[in-house]
């Protein structure tokens, strides 16, 4: 419905512009139409590609509250834990994911970026339709910037997300360091579809899981 809204309002738009020229006796000689005609065209295909974006993160859901969490006790290594049974939508199916823990934190990449003293970054946990994690690291900024999450890979579903922040002294080096080191202030947030779209359920400020 939104879509066809802004198509109304950009034909009633053009329809109001060439009412006032003619009013105003404009010469139309001065006007190139081809150009005006061109940049409409592209308009236009700008929002149909952005229609077809919403059309798919429609068909992407999280349907229950996934309770992700950091674990603290397997070795040096920070791993998730998926505390509730979690179903979950991608395109025209419903999937199911059990309780999992000691999920070990995996990237399309291949590696991730450590995160420095003074600086802050929010990673993104999906699903795929196999069930399988993946956590996908966004930018690293400043501690006195907002971090945002990075786009969802595609074919994905997401369940939730972290921020972690660096304090002084300390370095956080994704699957490596735990999620109870000192100052890294850890911030666990559940989703049911893709960021930037009031994705978010909740946040707890330092969900770890001590098992």
């Amino acid at each position: 419905m939104k879509t066809k809204s802004i198509f109304g309002r950009l034909a009633l738009v053009i329809c109001v512009f060439v009412f006032i020229l003619n009013l105003m006796g404009a010469d139309w000689n001065r006007f190139n139409l081809n150009e005006i005609l061109e940049e409409i065209e592209t308009l236009v295909n700008e929002l149909k590609t952005d229609a077809n974006a919403n059309i798919v993160l429609q068909k992407v859901r999280c349907l229950d509250y996934a309770d992700l969490a950091g674990e603290t006790t397997v070795g040096s290594a920070a791993k998730l834990d998926i505390q509730n049974e979690t179903h979950f939508v991608i395109g025209d199916y419903i999937y199911e994911k059990a309780v999992t823990g000691s999920i070990t934190m995996t990237t399309a990449a291949g590696s991730y970026t450590t995160i420095t003293e003074g600086n802050r970054c929010r990673f993104l946990v999906s699903l795929t339709s196999a069930g399988v994690v993946w956590t996908t690291q966004g930018t690293v900024v400043a501690s006195t910037e907002t971090a945002s999450f990075p786009d969802l890979p595609s074919g994905q579903c997401p369940i939730g997300g972290f921020q972690i922040s660096c304090g002084s002294g300390i370095e956080f080096t994704p699957a490596t360091t735990v999620f109870t080191a000192a100052s890294i202030s850890p911030v666990f947030y559940n989703l049911y579809t893709a960021p930037g779209t009031q994705a978010l359920i909740t946040s707890t400020s330092s969900n770890t899981d001590n098992k």
